[in-house]
């Protein structure tokens, strides 16, 4: 018996949350917050995608970015999680995804 590993759902759900006014964070807030909020998000996409060729579905498994309203309306006091939270919504999806696969020009 041949097993072929695979899933059918990734899901990005990773959130760090800095409560503090703009000028006051520093390199390593920035950094931090975009380590969880993003490149987390990237890396386990990109370990992901082999698994989820394989998945049970028709055309593959899908990916499932979930972002917040803070990184559309901006957030006074969360302003590192509204900045990720939106790279995250708007170009990380859209740009993810056409890596993917270029074909989805319909889809956004």
């Amino acid at each position: 018996m041949i097993y072929v590993a695979s899933i059918d759902r990734q899901v990005n759900n990773a959130a760090q949350v800095i409560l503090k006014p703009a000028v006051e964070c520093s390199g390593e807030d920035y950094a931090g917050i975009m380590a969880t909020n993003l490149e987390s998000c990237f890396h386990l996409s990109q370990l992901a995608h082999p698994l989820l060729r394989n998945a049970s579905v028709a055309g593959g498994g899908s990916v499932v970015h979930i972002s917040s309203t803070a990184g559309c309306l901006g957030v006074p006091g969360v302003v590192l999680y509204s900045i990720a939270k939106g790279t995250h919504f708007k170009e990380h999806t859209h740009t993810h995804t056409h890596s993917i696969n270029p074909y989805l020009e319909g889809y956004f």
